[in-house]
C-alpha cells in the first residue's frame, strides 16, 4: 500500500529533476492528503483528477504498451529484472511514432504542440446497438 509519506517523498525526488505545472492522479488517499496538498501548493502545481469512464485511458494504454515491451524483454532474458532497462523501454516508447499525433512524443516541441493539437482526432465510444428483434 502506498502511504502519503512515501508518495510525498517520491514527488519531492521527482521535483529535484523536473517540476510539472499540472499533475493528474486518481482520487486515492495517497494523493489527496494534507502533505501532498502542501507540497503541490509550495511548488505552484495544479493537482487534479478526471471523472468518467475514460479518465485514465491514456495512462492505461501506456501501461499496457510498457508491460508488453517488458514481457518481451523478460522472455528474451529469461529474467524479470527490469530496473536496469526501464529507462530504455520508456525511451523506446517516446521515440516511436504515435498514430494519434503523427510523430514520436520525443519530437513534440512547444511549436509543434500548438500547431498540431487541432489535428488530433478524439473518438467517442460508440453506444452498443440495441437488439430490436
Amino acid at each position: 500500500m502506498k502511504t502519503a509519506e512515501a508518495v510525498k517523498n517520491a514527488f519531492e525526488n521527482l521535483f529535484q529533476q523536473a517540476k510539472p505545472k499540472n499533475i493528474q492522479t486518481d482520487k486515492g488517499s495517497e494523493f489527496y492528503n494534507s502533505q501532498l496538498k502542501s507540497l503541490f501548493q509550495r511548488h505552484s502545481i495544479n493537482h487534479y483528477s478526471a471523472e468518467g469512464d475514460h479518465k485514465a485511458s491514456v495512462v492505461e494504454r501506456f501501461n499496457r504498451t510498457l508491460k508488453n515491451k517488458m514481457f518481451r524483454v523478460f522472455t528474451y532474458r529469461n529474467s524479470y529484472k527490469y530496473v536496469d532497462i526501464l529507462h530504455l523501454l520508456v525511451k523506446s516508447y517516446n521515440d516511436t511514432e504515435h498514430r494519434s499525433i503523427g510523430m514520436a512524443p520525443s519530437q513534440v516541441t512547444r511549436e509543434v504542440r500548438s500547431t498540431n493539437f487541432q489535428k488530433i482526432i478524439w473518438f467517442s465510444r460508440k453506444e452498443p446497438e440495441s437488439d430490436s428483434k
